[in-house]
This record gives structure tokens, C-alpha cells and sequence, in this order.
């Protein structure tokens, strides 16, 4: 596992972590375009369900919706767990909401070809509920923690099937404290936990 400072783990909700975007990436409003297409769709991530939860206060209840190109790779391959490339054009959200439903913000992450090998070329975003960019593109603590997911494209399973472990969530998110519903989850799914 690859953990970066704490100050680039922090980073993420600053301005100055807006990393350059490639040539070959989208621009922020393309993805927050198909990222506003994704929630009015809610087209959920096979295996996810509405309002699942989250670990931590800012994510306590999540939600991810995908693009049709994710959902129909997924459903071939029968699970997340089962992939291990998603095709060019593919567009996943989750959308965080805090313990009393409320939207907080809503990551994302779009396929784009060429725009960086070395992280699966992936680009990830972060926006606030009303499209506002938070973060967009070469986000290394996004990338530093999917990356605990490599052998499924970084793309994390829903839980229970994928789960981080208690020490992971504190490293990336030093001073959070992690749900009790996600406390329970680590618990009666300790095989699910990534290593």
C-alpha cells in the first residue's frame, strides 16, 4: 500500500491540489456533465445500494451510480471483484452524504485514454453538490488510496464486498473518526478487508 504524506492526503480539499489535467483528459465541466447524467440516470453500481454506509462523518451514507458503459461491464463480469480493466468512456460517482442525508460532495472518476498509464488513466474528480471543483485531475491522495484496489482497475467493490481497513480510513483521513455502521461492517466482514 502507498501512503503519501499527510499534508497530500490533506491536500485534497484545497484549491492548490486542482493538478494539471493532460491533454488527453476531459475538462472538469465534461465530467461534471456526465456526472450530472449519471445521477439523474441512478443507475447504481451492480452490487451498491442507496445510501450504503460510508466511513466516516463527511461519507456516512454513500451512493454509487455509474454510466451504462460501467454497469453493463460489471454485470458481464458478475461483480467488481471480477474486473480488472473497465473499458475507455467509463464514469463512476459517489456521492457522500452525512448523517443526516445531506449531499456533501461527489467524487468522481472518468477512463480516459493516454491521459495517465502509470494510475490506470484514470481522472478524478471532487465537486461540491453544486458542481463547484474542489479537485480535478492527477489527484495523488485519490490515486494513492485506489490504488489499494489496483487488481480491480481501482475501482473499489461495494461494501461489504471491499472494505478498508480502520488504519487505512486514519491514514488518509487523519482525525476522522470512522461510522458505527462501518465499524460493524469491519467487523462481520474481516475477509473483506484490503490489505
Amino acid at each position: 500500500m502507498r501512503i503519501r504524506t499527510v499534508g497530500a492526503i490533506m491536500g485534497l480539499t484545497c484549491a492548490s491540489t486542482v493538478l494539471m489535467a493532460q491533454a488527453t483528459s476531459p475538462g472538469s465541466p465534461s465530467l461534471w456533465k456526465s456526472v450530472q447524467g449519471v445521477v439523474k440516470s441512478k443507475l447504481l453500481l451492480p452490487g451498491s445500494r442507496r445510501f450504503q454506509p460510508g466511513s466516516r462523518n463527511a461519507d456516512y451514507y454513500t451512493i454509487d451510480g455509474v454510466n451504462t458503459t460501467v454497469f453493463r461491464y460489471v454485470r458481464k463480469q458478475r461483480s467488481v471483484v471480477h474486473c480488472s480493466h473497465f473499458p475507455v468512456g467509463s464514469v463512476l460517482i459517489k456521492e457522500n452524504y452525512n448523517k443526516q442525508h445531506k449531499l456533501v460532495n461527489i467524487t468522481a472518476m472518468m477512463k480516459s485514454p493516454g491521459y495517465d498509464a502509470a494510475d490506470h488513466n484514470w481522472v478524478m474528480a471532487n465537486y461540491s453538490p453544486s458542481g463547484k471543483v474542489i479537485a480535478f485531475g492527477k489527484i495523488q491522495a485519490c490515486i494513492d488510496c485506489h490504488a489499494i484496489a489496483a487488481k480491480t482497475d481501482f475501482v473499489f467493490a461495494p461494501p461489504p464486498a471491499n472494505l478498508l481497513s480502520a488504519s487505512t480510513i486514519h491514514a488518509f483521513f487523519p482525525g476522522k473518526r470512522i461510522t458505527a455502521p462501518y465499524q460493524r461492517l469491519l467487523k462481520q466482514n474481516a475477509r473483506s478487508v484490503l490489505r
